[in-house]
């Protein structure tokens, strides 16, 4: 039996109502932002259902937001095996954002070490195929300064695209995906890529879990008349590093952080970068050869009770930057 609560006064607004009632999946509040930014928001969104990203300042657990920049443009390299069809769907999905209104702006490289990169792929490559028609990961870049004013010196540096062009039906045979489905795809995934890292838990944006609405983005896109999404302007009205929440870390995970923190820039490692996902938010290092160090956060957003927050190593962050070899170095 579906039980319905209904927040507000009159049958009329039900819908709307309904809404507001879905509490934030994101663990924090507008209220913690500054008067002046919340001011920018002009139009209702659900914001709040983005989930920060981690940081540690002395025993406090920091969650802020993290998006690009928006002073140069965003490098954004397409894939080789790209069809003129389908870079035609790339370049017009990338218009789209550049026109919704969040200040941002691409630049089309063939190569660079920051900024966006897309890939299709299919079922059997190397790489992590999506189970559905896509998914992307964007990795904040965070300086080892303190908190100043509520503000983090962080900013997103780079983030992966991957794109199906087709996927199995009920009896495992491939088939292709159409053009509205590609297209809304590419524009959510790029959403990720631009900061908004979780799902909308209701309404009809582009950020939604739903197939359906997210397909009808993309045929609104390919018929030019997409008018951008609520939730990526409210991120973009809000000054990248800005901290949205803080909670007190257990004692012993604070001091892990900070020696892991610690040592990664003792070896010279590339970093630190912050990621969030579904399961977890992530702290991490890289080599010379791309290899990543991680210390993650379980689950994400954290539980209100501290003890219900796991952290965890990679194997080879316990081994170079935890373990006895780290200690040393």
């Amino acid at each position: 039996m579906l039980n319905i609560i209904v927040c507000g006064p009159l049958a009329g607004f039900i819908a709307f109502f309904l809404l507001a009632c879905v509490p934030s999946r994101g663990g924090w509040s507008l209220e913690e932002l500054p008067g002046p930014v919340r001011a920018r928001m002009t139009e209702k969104s659900r914001l709040t259902d983005l989930s920060p990203q981690p940081w540690v300042a002395g025993a406090d657990l920091v969650q802020f937001l993290c998006r690009w920049r928006t002073e140069q443009p965003v490098p954004v390299v397409f894939p080789e095996d790209a069809s003129a069809e389908e870079n035609r769907m790339l370049r017009a999905v990338l218009q789209a954002w550049s026109q919704a209104g969040l200040g941002i702006r691409f630049l089309e490289t063939a190569v660079s070490s920051s900024g966006i990169n897309i890939k299709f792929v299919s079922k059997g490559d190397s790489v992590a195929v999506p189970q559905g028609a896509g998914d992307a990961l964007a990795d904040c870049r965070v300086a080892l300064v303190p908190v100043r004013n509520g503000q983090l010196e962080a900013s997103l540096e780079f983030a992966s695209v991957y794109l199906r062009r087709d996927q199995e039906d009920w009896l495992g045979r491939s088939q292709p995906i159409g053009w509205d489905e590609r297209y809304g795809t590419a524009l959510h995934e790029l959403g990720h890529a631009l900061g908004f890292s979780s799902h909308v838990a209701r309404g009809h944006s582009v950020m939604s879990k739903s197939p359906a609405v997210v397909r009808k983005a993309g045929a609104a896109v390919r018929a030019g008349s997409w008018s951008g999404d609520p939730n990526l302007r409210a991120l973009y009205a809000v000054p990248t590093g800005m901290v949205v929440a803080r909670r007190t870390l257990q004692v012993s995970y604070a001091q892990e952080i900070e020696a892991f923190l610690r040592r990664g820039q003792r070896l010279g490692l590339r970093g630190p970068y912050t990621r969030v996902g579904d399961p977890g938010a992530r702290l991490i290092y890289r080599g010379a050869s791309g290899e990543s160090f991680v210390a993650g956060l379980r689950p994400w957003p954290p539980p209100q009770e501290a003890a219900d927050l796991r952290l965890v190593f990679n194997d080879r962050a316990k081994r170079r930057l935890m373990g006895a070899a780290g200690l040393q170095e």
